[in-house]
């Protein structure tokens, strides 16, 4: 059923891929404060039409923040984060993605996390690609979640499973989701 829904939700994200949505979503991230008190950023570099992350990267770079990037360690199915002072320091690493090169640090050095999401629900479920880095990857810090994704995106209810790991805050082109209810819209 996961397998069906993720396509189902990729063909849909692809078909709405527009880059005012992007940027519209990378706004909102801005302006919580949550990312004004953050120094420690994970964000990912987006990839085969996730919401487009370079611009957000750029400006956290440009407000003096401390950069992440996560870096898929295929023998181990985990994922491990290094710090990027310049975007152009990228490698296209595991599954065709721009990955950072050099020492990983502690998941526990981050304040706030930006997550790619395939679909997402009212309960702030994330259905992700299946291969679990994430879900491994954020029980081990207490950084603040934000899962990032189109309106379109949206599921009535996803199968959430022991492993899943909600979402803080969710945030598309057209508004903010805390907790179970909506708490800034698309004019704030």
């Amino acid at each position: 059923m996961k397998k069906e829904q993720r396509k189902q939700f990729i063909r849909k994200r692809k078909e709405s891929f527009d880059m005012e949505k992007c940027l519209a979503v990378s706004e909102k991230i801005l302006v919580l404060d949550e990312y004004k008190n953050a120094k420690n950023i994970l964000c990912y570099a987006s990839y085969n039409c996730e919401v487009d992350t370079f611009y957000l990267m750029n400006k956290i770079i440009a407000d003096g923040k401390n950069l992440y990037l996560p870096r898929c360690v295929t023998e181990t199915k985990e994922m491990d984060v290094c710090i990027v002072k310049d975007l152009t320091e990228l490698k296209t690493g595991t599954y065709g993605i721009k990955e950072p090169v050099g020492e990983g640090v502690s998941a526990q050095l981050l304040d706030l996390i930006i997550v790619p999401m395939v679909a997402f629900d009212r309960r702030k479920t994330r259905l992700g690609y299946g291969g679990g880095y994430y879900d491994r990857f954020l029980p081990k810090t207490d950084a603040v979640k934000v899962g990032i994704a189109f309106s379109v995106q949206e599921s009535d209810s996803l199968v959430k499973e022991m492993t899943d790991i909600p979402m803080d805050i969710i945030i598309t082109e057209k508004e903010v989701i805390r907790g179970k209810t909506l708490t800034e819209s698309s004019h704030n």
